[in-house]
């Protein structure tokens, strides 16, 4: 009986994986009878596509930047069962921005997206010709070069004010140790969070650039 049981469970386990393999042997043949489509690196695993050569001790953007190296600045990976094309050009990234921007702007339909993002309610992952504008907007209006040059002076002040307020609060800090002394500032060495101080003063400036407010002060 055990014997037999353990053919039965080797017999389903087998069958399920001639399943998988069938369905994306299926799956793989329907995408590429659809078009032409970019060069796909070697490697591929089932089900899981790509994903193994993502997964290693170098960052994402080194092992992308190798692929586009290999296979051009557009290719096809597979992120599990789903493809994905990775464009490493400027003149190719304005085209799917600019000229081609109705046929890109569908976004993929995700369960993150779904009971996560309030159903796609997201900036970046809604649907639609209205939001589609949005995103064209805020590319032209908040996001673009011309942009950030006009709000110069809003990072300049912010990160003159900032590193005041760094100043006194290690004044302050000071005094408080020695209450007693009323001696000039010292000038030695202190110790500073310098990430504490860069986040706080990074969203000091994108605040103050969309709302003319600031979120962080000592």
């Amino acid at each position: 009986m055990d014997f037999l049981s353990h053919d039965l469970q080797l017999a389903a386990v087998s069958g399920l994986l001639a399943l998988l393999m069938l369905y994306y042997f299926l799956w793989s043949r329907k995408s590429k009878v659809n078009g032409i489509s970019p060069p796909e690196p070697v490697g591929a695993w089932p089900v899981i596509g790509h994903l193994h050569l993502l997964g290693g001790g170098t960052t994402v953007s080194r092992v992308l930047a190798a692929l586009a190296d290999k296979y051009g600045p557009i290719f096809k990976i597979r992120l599990g069962m789903y493809p994905a094309i990775v464009v490493s050009n400027w003149e190719a990234v304005k085209e799917c921005f600019t000229t081609n921007d109705k046929a890109l702007c569908k976004r993929p339909n995700s369960s993150a997206g779904k009971y996560l993002g309030y159903n796609n309610a997201g900036f970046g992952f809604t649907h639609g010709s209205y939001w589609r504008e949005v995103r064209k907007l805020v590319l032209l209006e908040v996001l673009s070069s011309r942009r950030l040059e006009a709000l110069k002076h809003v990072r300049k002040m912010e990160i003159e004010t900032s590193i005041k307020e760094l100043y006194r609060k290690i004044d302050r800090d000071q005094r408080l140790v020695n209450p007693n002394e009323h001696s000039e500032f010292d000038s030695s060495s202190k110790e500073v969070v310098m990430s504490q101080w860069i986040e706080h003063l990074s969203l000091n400036i994108i605040v103050k650039n969309d709302c003319w407010k600031t979120i962080y002060r000592n």
